[in-house]
């Protein structure tokens, strides 16, 4: 039968006597630990320093493809696919858009009469809308009905209506006559990336002529809806406490 000690293990032999054997490790087996203990951290301190050149070196090769724009196409494709799948969900029932489909040209011709373009404003305003933005050019009149809406045009202050600016390519289109000088007359301009794909808006475009800022449609319509005026803020742009980054070179996935 075996007794223990503290740092002795005591064996009964079968002459009687008992044999003392010292559990302790001695001199050699101590070395051997501390060898091993000491190579360990060793060994990871190594595979350390080799993950974080890889990484590093990684990094760098990534901001190097991104700065030179051979990364552009694969971001801009992850964003309109998520910006695709987020679409549904950040709906909201405070904006209704009212589309001409082809049953519609089919049913009342292209362009629409004043007649017919009248009678769905009337529809729309009598919903008690905050503000309407039709985005529909009508620098001529088309008859009949041109009567019924330049009255509509002249009754509500909060219809907005989309003009062209006259630039290098084109002569542009006016705002119809009833608004123009309004400050109701605004731009629907887009800037189309490569692809036909539209990823960004414009806020505003300065008309060389006059050297005035022209407003688009949704800074408009924002404008009415907040109660706000944009304005410069620093480097960007802001709305009421809402600040707009403005888009430049590296922004996002460009």
């Amino acid at each position: 039968m075996a007794k223990r000690a503290r740092k002795m293990d005591v064996w009964s032999t079968g002459t009687g006597k008992l044999k003392y054997v010292d559990v302790r490790a001695g001199p050699a087996e101590q070395g051997a630990s501390a060898r091993t203990g000491h190579w360990l951290p060793a060994l990871l301190r190594r595979r350390l320093v080799k993950a974080l050149i890889v990484a590093n070196l990684v990094a760098l090769m990534l901001l190097s493809l991104r700065e030179t724009g051979w990364l552009q196409s694969l971001e801009l494709s992850a964003y309109d696919t998520l910006v695709t799948f987020f679409a549904g969900s950040q709906q909201s029932d405070r904006v209704v858009l009212v589309v001409t489909t082809e049953a519609d040209i089919n049913r009342f011709g292209y362009p629409i009469r004043d007649k017919d373009l009248a009678a769905v404003l009337a529809r729309v305003f009598a919903g008690g809308p905050n503000a309407v933005g039709v985005d529909l050019y009508r620098d001529l009149p088309m008859p009949p009905g041109n009567e019924e809406l330049q009255a509509i045009q002249r009754a509500h202050d909060n219809l907005y209506w989309v003009f062209k600016l006259p630039d290098a390519g084109n002569i542009g289109i006016p705002p119809p006559p009833v608004l123009r000088d309004t400050g109701r007359e605004v731009l629907a301009d887009h800037v189309t990336d490569a692809g036909g794909v539209m990823r960004r808006a414009l806020l505003l475009a300065a008309d060389e002529r006059t050297d005035r800022n022209w407003r688009t449609m949704g800074v408009s319509l924002a404008e009415r809806y907040t109660g706000h005026r944009l304005r410069p803020m620093d480097n960007d742009l802001a709305l009421g406490q809402g600040r707009i980054p403005l888009v430049d070179q590296p922004y996002g996935p460009y």
